[in-house]
């Protein structure tokens, strides 16, 4: 191989190298805003009531349930199932709120990400 030819070839390696840092610093970036997307979802609250008021329940913005409380009054009339129900109920309106905001999250991730 030629003097010419390995230069060639070293400014064809050294160009795939910057291109490959550049893409690397794209991923990092990328990593980061996501880690700070799925920080923010963490961070957020969501609460639910049961439609008879017994139960209300507080979500993160991923649908973990974080607390639950129940009507103390209603808690003594009522039975073991309509407890139950109540508390599952609220859970499932407040990851559905979760899920919302964290669908609106997103799009604004991506909104970000395209720029």
């Amino acid at each position: 191989m030629s003097n010419a030819e390995m230069l060639e070839r070293a400014a064809e390696v050294e160009s795939l190298l910057g291109q490959l840092t550049a893409a690397r610093r794209t991923m990092l970036a990328a990593a980061e805003r996501a880690e700070d997307l799925r920080e923010q979802i963490t961070d957020e609250r969501v609460e639910a009531r049961s439609p008879d008021g017994l139960a209300r329940v507080v979500c993160d913005g991923h649908g973990k349930l974080q607390r639950v409380e129940l009507d103390t009054v209603r808690y003594n009339r009522a039975t073991e199932e309509q407890l139950c129900a109540a508390v599952l109920t609220a859970l499932s309106l407040a990851r559905g709120r979760a899920e919302k905001i964290a669908a609106v999250h997103w799009r604004e991730y991506e909104q970000t990400a395209r720029r």
